[in-house]
C-alpha cells in the first residue's frame, strides 16, 4: 500500500482528478499533467482503479 495514499482520502485524490480536468479545460495542460501524473502514480499500488482514475490515466496519456 502506498504511504503516501494512506494519509489521503480518495475524495481528496478526486478533487486533483477535477483539477486536473479544470487546468486541462483552461489549457493549461504542463499543470493538468502534472495533477494526472500525482494521482496515477498515488493510485498505482492502491485499491482497484475507478471510472474517474482510468480516465485521468487517459488524459495522461493524450497529454504526453
Amino acid at each position: 500500500n502506498n504511504d503516501v495514499f494512506t494519509n489521503l482520502s480518495k475524495a481528496t485524490i478526486k478533487a486533483y482528478y477535477y483539477l486536473a480536468r479544470a487546468y486541462e479545460g483552461a489549457g493549461r495542460l504542463n499543470e493538468a499533467k502534472t495533477k494526472y501524473q500525482y494521482i496515477v502514480n498515488l493510485w498505482k499500488d492502491a485499491d482497484p482503479p475507478t471510472d474517474w482514475l482510468n480516465d485521468a490515466h487517459y488524459r495522461l496519456l493524450e497529454l504526453k
